[in-house]
């Protein structure tokens, strides 16, 4: 990590820094069933977002067998008629879109791709909403589509979405306090960090959505009936899934790459175990080791354990520790 990537990694870590999010997709979703609606459709319990209670909710649209096909968040629009804004992948946008324009029978729902006008600002760090406290005394004329807190990094924060008409107006309010920009580099940095799963490298249609270890935030056991629903219940009465995700300390020079295997190795047999998902080859939070995320079957999870990353042209020792790497100090 180069001397400005430090700067910025420290920015998050200590005091605050912004990030444009990039790679995602916004939906309005309007219509007097909008809630309704929506609590059939994906994973968690929508109510609280209904009754004000809460300012955003992480979700997942789950298929039959409880595979993730989009996480997502989802978060109160502000304007008049009242409207829900979905966040999720930029690459799932029209596949998820599609489905749910299947699921909307007699219902009043609406759906509208706003990534287009949509812009989505993190400001992330322990002063991040200190700063956004102070921006909504000071900045009236600066519009905001909807607001959340909101942890990407393991440091805390908040999400806002603005007009794209505006972006710039935000980017020259956040240079005027000295905030500085996060790179997608050291943003991955951070997320890793702080054991994260992200879409495209932890999360897609091969995982069960409570093997990434989102359960807690993601998922809903008691709400009632939805897509894979079934399968979440069975888990959770087994106490654990087969697999799960896991934190992974790169013990060679030589770094691993997604996708690449990983074996466990006893008494000159071995077993495949898992895949590594994403590498990091610094983190400040290991004092400068590289380290990775991966999926790992249940009995080789115990911090300690010895494995093998592989493809065909290496072999990396890798060894299993306790996410998150980064734990915020309060």
């Amino acid at each position: 990590m180069d001397g400005e990537a430090y700067r910025q990694y420290r920015a998050v870590r200590d005091a605050a820094g912004w990030m444009q999010r990039e790679g995602l997709g916004q939906l309005a979703i309007r219509g007097n069933d909008r809630y309704t609606w929506l609590q059939g459709m994906v994973s968690n319990d929508v109510r609280p977002l209904a009754r004000g209670e809460v300012q955003r909710v992480q979700a997942c649209v789950l298929d039959a067998t409880g595979h993730v096909l989009t996480d997502l968040a989802l978060l109160n629009g502000a304007g008049d008629p009242p409207w829900v804004l979905a966040e999720m992948p930029l690459q799932t946008l029209t596949s998820i879109t599609a489905q749910f324009e299947r699921y909307i029978i007699m219902e009043d729902v609406q759906l509208e791709d706003v990534t287009a006008t949509v812009a989505g600002i993190s400001l992330q760090g322990p002063q991040a909403l200190d700063i956004w406290a102070t921006f909504q005394e000071e900045t009236e004329s600066a519009q905001v589509v909807a607001w959340a807190g909101a942890d990407h990094t393991g440091s805390g924060g908040v999400d806002l979405y603005v007009p794209v008409a505006e972006f710039e107006v935000w980017v020259r309010l956040l240079e005027a306090r000295q905030v500085p920009r996060i790179d997608a580099e050291v943003q991955n940095v951070l997320r890793v960090e702080a054991g994260i799963p992200k879409y495209g490298a932890e999360l897609d249609p091969r995982v069960i959505a409570l093997e990434a270890n989102i359960g807690p935030t993601h998922i809903s056991l008691t709400k009632g009936c939805y897509v894979g629903q079934e399968i979440m219940a069975r888990i959770d009465a087994r106490g654990h899934t087969n697999r799960a995700l896991t934190g992974l300390l790169i013990k060679s020079s030589t770094l691993p790459q997604p996708e690449d295997r990983l074996f466990f190795m006893e008494e000159g047999s071995e077993r495949e175990t898992g895949r590594i998902t994403s590498v990091i080859a610094c983190s400040p939070a290991t004092q400068g080791l590289p380290v990775a995320l991966g999926y790992v079957r249940h009995e080789h999870r115990t911090p300690g354990t010895l494995l093998e990353a592989r493809n065909e042209e290496r072999r990396v020792p890798v060894q299993v520790c306790t996410l998150p790497f980064y734990t915020r100090s309060l």
